[in-house]
């Protein structure tokens, strides 16, 4: 914590000292773990910048670490020990087990530490659903269309509503526009078994 003041960072491997989380390299603390510690170490003591930075941090560390048991260890700590009302952290952990929902929440899968945890920490399972079936109706609203080119035959998923405009780019045609979605729906179409490219995704 006395590093953060100094030099608006920490080290994923610095030493514990008084108030400061364990090390990361401790047989112990994953490095998932060690950032959901300093967040709660800079909730406590209201140091907005560094709780920032650990959430930051734990977004960085969480793309390669998803699928170890320390990621669903650094989950479980953070929804037992961080306020509801603090939803930063929580923001980015859902970001991280959404884009991996089907092999992390397969009953049969490899992750069994991590669907353990999901059963044990019921506020976790239940905000998970709740955004799961989020993006499932999101899903559901998008049809089909295809790229307004007349020479080009490639086909991307949209849901766009009635009065909006969106900005398209196709990236086989290598063509931009800007279309109403009344013009964008003359080019909807029924291809349920089409490979498409969903444009509302990030």
């Amino acid at each position: 914590m006395l590093r953060h003041f100094y030099t608006f960072d920490y080290s994923d491997n610095s030493s514990g000292d008084g108030d400061d989380p364990p090390k990361a390299t401790d047989n112990n603390v994953s490095t998932p773990l060690f950032h959901v510690r300093v967040y709660a170490v800079a909730e406590k003591y209201l140091l907005e910048h560094l709780r920032t930075h650990a959430a930051s941090k734990f977004a960085a560390a969480a793309k390669y670490t998803w699928a170890t048991p320390g990621f669903a260890d650094a989950v479980a700590e953070a929804y037992a020990t961080i306020h509801d009302h603090d939803a930063q952290l929580r923001i980015v952990m859902m970001e991280a087990v959404i884009a991996h929902a089907v092999p992390l929440f397969d009953s049969a899968g490899k992750y069994e530490h991590f669907y353990e945890m999901a059963h044990q920490v019921p506020a976790f399972a239940a905000q998970a659903a709740e955004l799961l079936s989020q993006r499932l109706a999101a899903k559901e609203a998008c049809r089909i269309y295809k790229c307004p080119a007349k020479t080009c035959c490639f086909f991307f998923l949209s849901s766009a509503v009635q009065g909006e405009v969106l900005l398209w780019h196709c990236p086989k045609c290598d063509r931009t526009r800007t279309m109403a979605y009344e013009l964008l729906k003359e080019q909807m179409v029924e291809l349920p078994e089409k490979k498409v490219i969903d444009v509302n995704a990030d």
